[in-house]
């Protein structure tokens, strides 16, 4: 029990925090990773388009690395598109857990 425990706060982790992030500017503020909901809406104010995908989150069988993975629950994922207007390229913002995880300026 602990060890597959142990291995769901791994992948939630691993999962909420991606390696690189972009930084968009909102108005006269710079909005990166890691910020709540809250102050991204208060710099930005509401995106374009919102899309929501809830994901499954997995552990394997405890003592046994070669078995199938197991359901333990699931996560919510957002994905909110900014249009920054007619010069700026839209911004990709990917929200996990209540935060900005990542932002992705589409080119």
């Amino acid at each position: 029990m602990r060890y597959a425990l142990i291995t769901a706060v791994v992948a939630t982790v691993g999962i909420a925090h991606p390696v690189q992030g972009e930084t968009i500017r909102c108005g006269s503020w710079i909005v990166d990773t890691g910020i709540t909901v809250q102050e991204l809406v208060r710099k930005c104010g509401e995106p374009a388009s919102k899309r929501t995908e809830e994901q499954d989150v997995r552990v394997r069988t405890p003592n046994d690395p070669n078995s199938n993975t197991k359901r333990i629950g699931t996560t919510v994922i957002e994905y909110w598109t900014y249009d920054r207007g007619s010069s700026t390229a839209p911004a990709l913002v990917t929200i996990r857990d209540g935060k900005v995880s990542s932002i992705e300026v589409l080119r």
